[in-house]
C-alpha cells in the first residue's frame, strides 16, 4: 500500500517505509484487538430466605476499561443480591456495549417440617394427636388422611388442627370423640404454600409432601 495511511482490522505487526529527499525512514506498529465484552450469568438464580446471592458480570482484563451498571445502582463487576426480582446489568467499554436481564428467585430453604410416624389417641395426654408441625408461616395449608384402601377419612385446612383418629363424623372434625379408626397404617398428604415475599408479586409454588403414620389405639 502506497497511501499515507491505512485502515486495518486484523491484529498483527505493520511496518511503514517513508522515502523523502533521498532519505528513508522505517517504523513498525503492533495492532492488537480487544476481546469482546461478555456477560456470562447462568440462570436460574436463587437464594435461600434470609440469605444472599453474589452475581458477577466480571470480564477478564481487557485493552479498554470496562464499566458496569446494574439496575440496583451498583457499578461494581459483581453485586450482592438479597431480594428476589428482575435485574439488568450493562457492561461497556470503548468497543462494545452488552446487557443482560435476569431473574433472581427466593427459595424457602429454611422451613423444617416435622411429621410424626405414629400416634396413640388413648386420651392420656401423650401423643394423642397426629399433626404436622411446620417451622414457617403458610398462606395455604391442607392435610388429608387416607385409610389403607385409599378412602379419605380426614381433611383440614387449619395448621393448628390435627387428627385424633376419629372416623364417624365429618371429614374436618377435629374433636377427640366418636369412633376411632382401626389400628393400621394410614397415608397422609400435606400441601402448603409459604407466604410470599413482600417485595414480589410472584406467589411461591405449593409444596406437596406424602407419607404414612401408624395408628395405635
Amino acid at each position: 500500500n502506497v497511501q499515507p495511511s491505512i485502515e486495518v482490522n486484523t491484529p498483527g505487526t505493520y511496518s511503514a517505509l517513508v522515502s523523502w529527499n533521498g532519505c528513508t525512514w522505517t517504523d513498525e506498529v503492533l495492532v492488537d484487538r480487544a476481546a469482546p465484552v461478555l456477560i456470562d450469568i447462568v440462570e436460574p438464580l436463587s437464594f435461600c430466605e434470609g440469605g444472599e446471592l453474589v452475581v458477577s458480570a466480571e470480564n477478564p482484563s481487557n485493552l479498554f476499561p470496562i464499566s458496569y451498571d446494574w439496575s440496583n445502582g451498583e457499578t461494581t463487576p459483581a453485586v450482592v443480591i438479597d431480594r428476589q426480582g428482575f435485574y439488568t446489568v450493562v457492561a461497556a467499554n470503548a468497543c462494545d456495549t452488552v446487557s443482560k436481564a435476569f431473574e433472581v428467585q427466593l427459595d424457602y430453604c429454611e422451613c423444617p417440617v416435622y411429621v410424626p410416624n405414629a400416634f396413640t389417641p388413648d386420651n392420656d395426654g401423650v401423643n394423642d394427636l397426629f399433626r404436622p408441625v411446620l417451622g414457617c408461616t403458610t398462606q395455604d395449608y391442607r392435610l388429608e388422611i387416607y385409610n389403607p384402601w385409599g378412602t379419605l377419612v380426614f381433611v383440614t385446612e387449619d395448621p393448628e388442627k390435627g387428627w385424633y383418629g376419629q372416623v364417624n363424623f365429618g371429614l374436618d372434625d377435629a374433636e377427640m370423640s366418636g369412633y376411632y379408626a382401626q389400628n393400621n397404617v394410614y397415608n397422609w398428604r400435606l400441601v402448603y404454600r409459604l407466604e410470599a415475599d413482600e417485595s414480589s408479586l410472584i406467589s411461591p409454588a405449593p409444596v406437596e409432601l406424602r407419607g404414612h403414620v401408624h395408628f395405635v389405639h
